[in-house]
Parts: structure tokens; sequence; C-alpha cells
């Protein structure tokens, strides 16, 4: 089996094209698919849970997308149905509702941070692609996701940011935690034909 990783690091902030009306990205990430077809693979995945907003707008044909929103949804559906899903993620997945507008979140009950506890969790993201203090960082996630548990119960929450999901084994200790990172890995693994370990 061959493994392709195509790190395009031009392709345009997707929260900026969302709220500010920046650059695509989808121009970027078509071409990027288009390489991918051109070296005969089978599956793309975009681990990036806010480029999933364009998604009706990639153009594909010899080879199939594993969609990380719907195969989270599909997990948080046969294993969290009657809880509460906090979704953890920047201001364009949470602005764009790519989640919650999904058609397979139809029958989930999701519930929401107010803009101060949304505010921190941006900067939990856009601090972890810096040099600020991984243990600041991770008490920040933290202090956001006690707060959710003090006003509601029974929450789940989905780590939708790759930056999130660095935060995995900490969160887990505090709450019930989804990471879509790991959603999109299993059922990417389960497609190649292999069994998760």
């Amino acid at each position: 089996m061959m493994i392709c990783v195509l790190n395009y690091s031009k392709i345009p902030d997707r929260t900026k094209c969302i709220i500010n009306g920046e650059e695509s990205p989808v121009p970027y990430i078509n071409e990027a698919i288009k390489n991918l077809e051109q070296l005969k693979t089978k599956y793309f995945i975009i681990p990036c849970n806010t480029a999933h907003y364009f998604e009706s707008e990639f153009e594909y044909n010899d080879i199939k997308f594993i969609n990380m929103i719907e195969e989270t949804l599909d997990v948080l559906k046969k294993n969290y149905q009657n809880k509460k899903i906090c979704i953890l993620a920047t201001h364009g997945t949470i602005n764009s509702r790519v989640y919650h507008n999904n058609k397979k979140a139809e029958t989930l009950d999701f519930i929401y941070l107010n803009n101060e506890e949304q505010n921190a969790i941006m900067k939990v993201i856009t601090d972890t692609k810096s040099d600020e203090d991984k243990k600041l960082i991770t008490k920040n996630l933290l202090d956001v996701i006690d707060c959710v548990k003090r006003r509601e119960k029974d929450v789940v929450f989905v780590l939708a940011c790759t930056e999130l999901s660095l935060y995995l084994e900490e969160t887990r200790k505090n709450a019930i935690v989804v990471d879509a990172m790991d959603c999109l890995v299993n059922k990417t693994i389960i497609s190649c034909g292999y069994e998760i370990k």
C-alpha cells in the first residue's frame, strides 16, 4: 500500500475565507486532489475540519473522499446519541456550522460555547502554533471544558481541530472526548483493508 502525504503550505487560511471573505482555499485544494488522482491514490482525506465547509466545491472523479465530519458524526450517533455535543473548533468551523448542518447531525443535541469561551478556544488553537507555554495552553483549554461542564450535564466534547487533537490525553482525564482526527484515521485504516489495533 502506498501512502502519499501532500503538504501544501500555500493553501489560504480557511477561517479567514469563511469569516472575512479572504482568498478561497478551493483552487489550491482542487489542485492537490488532482495531483493525488494522477498518483492513482484510491482515497483522499483532508485533516482539517474547517476545510470541509468547501466540500461541495471539491473536484474529483477517480478517487474517493473520506469525510472527516461525517465519520465523527457517525461515532457520536453510535456511542453518544443521548448526550449533549459540544464542538470545540475554529471560528470558521463553528460559524459555517459544518457539523450542525450535516445531514448526519439531525438527531444530535448540540450545545454551544459563549463568545468568551469560543474566543478562548480560538486562542488555544492559534497559541498551539506558536511558542506559547503548552502547559498554559492546556490549562486554558481545560478551563473552557470545566465551564461547560459546570452548567451542562452529560456533555461530550469534540476536538474538531487538528491543533486540539494534541491535547486528547489531557482532555480525556477531565471529560468525555471524541477526537475528529481519530475518527478520520480509523475510517481510513478500515477503508484500506486493515484492522484497528
